[in-house]
């Protein structure tokens, strides 16, 4: 419990400007990994406490989630000073990612895992001291090297190197209009009158 009141204190001192709310969501996450993590290591009663104190502790952290429109699940593991921004807006962590220390996650980041169809099933795995711009995403079982950066809007599918910065996503074209689009006000119908 010492070492779970150390990372407390210092989740406030690097989220401090987030906001109480903020701070919350992450000390309730910290409680439930906790819990989670501590009950997989036991077997019978001695579980009990475990499972019981994260069925209190469920609502109020899915109503917690909810305000912030985040899904940060209790069996992801995040590490120590990880600082959230914008808060916690908009982010998604998948269950089995893995996120260093000291890591910076601005707002609408999905760190999204894939499955066996996918021809690269996993989740990120992320380094310690890496920036993760805002709506960037990293999506399947990719390592992201310590103190890489990651470009606002960036798609990451594949590793990145350590000390690298991404940014962009790669855009082709996977179809076509039929018809050219007019401007707007242009009359393409042929009706003689102008569109609004």
């Amino acid at each position: 419990m010492q070492s779970l009141l150390s990372i407390w204190r210092e989740d406030w001192q690097t989220n401090r400007a987030s906001g109480l709310t903020a701070f919350l969501l992450l000390a309730t996450y910290r409680l439930g990994h906790h819990c989670v993590t501590q009950a997989r290591g036991q077997t019978g009663v001695r579980r009990l406490p475990y499972r019981l104190l994260a069925k209190l502790l469920r609502l109020p952290y899915v109503a917690l989630c909810h305000s912030f429109g985040c899904f940060i699940p209790w069996s992801a593991a995040i590490g120590r000073r990880v600082l959230f921004k914008h808060a916690f807006y908009g982010v998604f962590i998948s269950q089995r990612a893995v996120i260093g220390d000291e890591v910076t996650i601005f707002h609408h980041v999905t760190l999204g895992s894939t499955d066996e169809t996918s021809g690269n099933p996993g989740a990120p795995t992320i380094g310690n001291g890496v920036l993760i711009g805002a709506g960037a995403m990293v999506i399947g079982n990719v390592r992201v090297g310590d103190g890489a950066r990651i470009g606002a809007n960036a798609t990451a599918v594949k590793d990145v190197a350590a000390q690298t910065t991404v940014v962009s996503a790669p855009a082709r074209v996977i179809g076509q209009p039929s018809d050219p689009v007019a401007p707007c006000g242009e009359d393409t119908s042929g009706n003689g009158q102008g569109s609004v």
